[in-house]
């Protein structure tokens, strides 16, 4: 598998801080899938379009497409917000840049 982050590691790295285990275990009720992908990766970058976490979560682009549009998802839930517009490192595109709110 080329991705970056495995399907069921909902887990903060061991290397992080505890606040960031305590949030992996907050969202691990509510998020599954992509969507979880799509919120650990966030986090990891700190602030990104959703093309440029799509990157960093793999190089398969139809896995990609698939992560990149649950941003909206995850940005309706709450669980991320978008912070400013500026051109996307990936397209070169003026995107939205999200934060992990949690």
């Amino acid at each position: 598998m080329d991705s970056k982050y495995d399907l069921f590691d909902w887990a903060a790295r061991r290397t992080d801080p505890e606040t960031s285990h305590i949030a992996a275990g907050e969202l691990q009720p509510r998020l599954s899938g992509l969507r979880l992908q799509f919120v650990n990766a966030l986090r990891q970058l700190g602030k990104a379009t959703a093309n440029e976490v799509a990157a960093a979560v793999t190089c398969d682009p139809h896995v990609a497409q698939s992560i990149r549009k649950r941003a909206k998802e995850i940005e309706r839930a709450g669980l991320i917000r978008v912070v400013s517009v500026r051109p996307c490192k990936q397209t070169g595109s003026k995107a939205s840049v999200y934060e992990v709110t949690q």
